[in-house]
């Protein structure tokens, strides 16, 4: 057991640590709502209806979890390593916690705000129609039952399986889509953990729809919708019509078994993400080595990038708050989705024109840029164009070879920067 939560420990931190994409204008200080100091505490996973988080603390060779209210920071519970043992778990809703009583050996269910005992359960319920799900190592079949009552629904055997009784399920993937159709599932070999084979099932049809095989040190990033059943997953990947392999987020539909959109992210790899409560933006971030610990936005009801640029690592997106983990502390920031960085930086009409443009835009340089230098860059924060300001007032630079689109000019001296948005015609 202890084993087990040190490698998610392991793949929690590979999570974490990666590096930012975007490159446009300084990052914004997001505003704490409250923060709590845990040295040495380790993030599991989290309820996003519930909005509580599983955290984990190795203390003197003992392992004691955690269930946070991530609206208060405040703990719900925390497990007794003589009492209760490593099994402390939540239910799809969040209203509901576990607890696996050492003596009679009988998993109790809990209230999640009285703390008050409700009954014995035959296991975990994680979905939303009350199912829970085990698997069957030795024929590799999946077992799911009505967790009220224990009555088997349905037992599927997982296909080309490889033939050994030792194939486990992984704990970084194993999670219902929102109406509880789909499983996304993980499994491994312990002989050979360097294969890991990830799948989604189709309960009402009783099919496998897709999969995906990781090597090495690679981990499953991925989100199911939470106003859909549609996944997002990150992949290094060269489509049709790249010149190599890119870091893409791409959503896949399972009701229609199609990717249905192809987001390009970067040329760096590692990317990770998260999807916020109304499923209309992506946070994320790649290890570009020229940044550190920047995110950047996707609005996927727009389709397009935006400016906003922060440094926090997210792993929960509410309507109007993040929340992280640093490994030192867990942290809830006030979060204004509505908010971009164009909104702050003011965009006086006499200082760049013509705006939109097809070929030549003049800018008005002001005497804190004479001697800089101006760059051109795209929403990506790709640098298109660069060059230096001389002593004259004004500022002409030539875009005609950009491809119809929205980019920012940044003028840069010393320390000061200003940024102004260009649209190419």
């Amino acid at each position: 057991m202890k084993r087990a939560f040190l490698f998610l420990v392991t793949v929690a931190m590979l999570l974490i640590d990666t590096s930012p994409l975007w490159t446009q204008g300084e990052p914004i200080s997001l505003q704490e709502i409250w923060r709590r100091e845990e040295n040495g505490m380790t993030f599991e996973r989290v309820c996003k209806p519930g909005r509580i988080v599983k955290m984990g603390l190795i203390k003197d060779s003992d392992i004691y979890i955690y269930l946070i209210d991530l609206r208060t920071g405040e703990t719900i519970y925390k497990t007794d390593p003589q009492i209760d043992g490593y099994v402390l778990e939540f239910n799809y809703f969040g209203d509901r916690y576990y607890l696996l009583d050492q003596i009679t050996k009988e998993l109790k269910e809990y209230d999640v705000k009285t703390k008050e005992f409700k009954r014995i359960v035959k296991g975990i319920i994680s979905s939303s129609d009350s199912s829970l799900v085990g698997f069957n190592y030795t024929s590799h079949s999946l077992m799911f039952r009505n967790g009220n009552t224990g009555v088997l629904l349905d037992s599927f055997k997982i296909p080309n399986t490889p033939n050994t009784p030792l194939f486990h399920v992984s704990s970084t993937g194993y999670e219902f889509s929102i109406d509880s159709r789909y499983f996304l599932f993980g499994l491994y070999d312990p002989l050979n953990s360097s294969t890991s084979y990830y799948y989604i099932y189709d309960r009402q049809n009783r099919e496998i729809i897709w999969q995906k095989t990781l090597y090495e040190h690679e981990s499953l990033r991925y989100q199911f919708f939470n106003t859909s059943n549609k996944i997002a997953f990150a992949e290094e990947v060269q489509l049709p019509g790249d010149d190599k392999v890119y870091s893409y987020i791409r959503i896949f539909d399972p009701d229609t078994r199609t990717i249905e959109k192809n987001i390009k992210i970067s040329e760096y790899p590692n990317l990770t993400f998260v999807i916020n409560a109304d499923d209309t933006k992506l946070i994320f971030r790649v290890s570009d080595p020229n940044q550190k610990n920047v995110n950047q936005v996707y609005n996927l009801k727009d389709d397009r990038f935006e400016s906003l640029r922060f440094r926090v690592s997210a792993f929960l997106a509410d309507t109007n708050a993040l929340y992280s983990w640093t490994g030192l502390a867990l942290i809830a920031y006030k979060f204004d989705w509505t908010v971009e960085v164009e909104d702050i930086i003011p965009q006086e009409e006499n200082i760049i024109y013509p705006n939109p443009t097809n070929g030549f835009v003049s800018l008005n340089i002001t005497p804190e840029f004479i001697m800089g230098e101006w760059n051109v860059s795209d929403m990506q924060g790709r640098i298109l164009k660069k060059g230096l300001i001389g002593h004259a007032s004004t500022l002409e630079i030539n875009i005609a070879g950009l491809v119809p689109g929205t980019y920012y000019l940044t003028l840069t001296k010393n320390e000061k920067k200003s940024s102004y948005k260009l649209i190419k015609q």
